[in-house]
């Protein structure tokens, strides 16, 4: 027993500096991807792109060369569905804004949309200006100088300068609110957006989760949908002109 953990042990420490040799970081599979995808060779940059989403890392520039990739090979959900990843960790970068306007351009369904509450846009335009972290040290900063205030307010010798103490302490730790909750937004809606995109070619959308029910309307990829409920394998969904239904989970990705 002993002469064949030995003899195990040897070949581990043979075979060892090989595997090691050929598992690469994070930034050298992105060069590669690349270097890829400037070859034109499409299909092994989403294989070397999606090596790195496997293992578990993540940035707007992965995402976002990974939707190209699957652009040229005629892949419109998935372009989508990772221009979309893209854009919840940039928000306001132009050229993923651009490259999911031009592959919607592309999509067969042109629904209307329904206009946006102006409340629920202004949030969501002041959540995406800033990232989490970035909104949890503003709240931070906001809230330290409340309580500096506040100081202000008990130790100050004269009068006027109490008052304006209390009154900017007060005014701070209530704006400090608005940051903290921003940032949770932010970061609760990258967690779960409850926003899919249809992958398959064609799928209809259904009256009720079964096979057997009622068709609305054949919907195709690339498709942008809202999440509503769950029922077996089936999705409730909402598209963007307000039409509910049903679709299979097999046929959607949520971003």
């Amino acid at each position: 027993m002993q002469h064949l953990s030995a003899f195990l042990l040897i070949i581990f420490l043979l075979i060892s500096p090989f595997t090691t040799a050929q598992t690469l970081d994070p930034e050298q599979l992105m060069e590669k991807g690349n270097e890829a995808y400037q070859a034109k060779v499409y299909e092994e940059a989403i294989e070397t792109y999606e090596a790195i989403v496997a293992a578990g890392f993540e940035s707007a520039a992965l995402y976002y060369n990974l939707g190209n990739s699957y652009y040229q090979t005629d892949q419109l959900g998935r372009a989508v569905l990772n221009y979309e990843r893209a854009r919840l960790l940039a928000p306001r970068d132009p050229d993923i804004r651009h490259n999911l306007t031009v592959v919607r351009q592309e999509i067969p369904d042109q629904l209307e949309q329904v206009p946006e509450f102006f409340l629920s846009r202004w949030w969501r335009n002041w959540r995406e200006t800033l990232s989490p972290g970035a909104w949890g040290v503003l709240g931070l900063l906001l809230l330290w100088a409340g309580i500096g205030g506040l100081a202000l307010w008990l130790l100050a010798p004269r009068r006027k300068y109490r008052k304006w103490g209390f009154l900017a302490g007060v005014i701070l730790l209530l704006l400090s609110a608005l940051p903290f909750g921003l940032g949770a937004g932010r970061q609760a809606y990258r967690s779960d957006t409850d926003v899919a995109v249809i992958l398959s070619k064609e799928v209809v959308l259904r009256s009720a989760p079964d096979q057997q029910s009622q068709s609305i309307i054949t919907l195709h990829e690339g498709l942008t949908v809202d999440l509503l409920d769950t029922i077996g394998d089936w999705y409730k969904v909402r598209l963007s002109d307000g039409e509910q239904g049903w679709l299979p989970m097999k046929a959607v990705e949520e971003v």
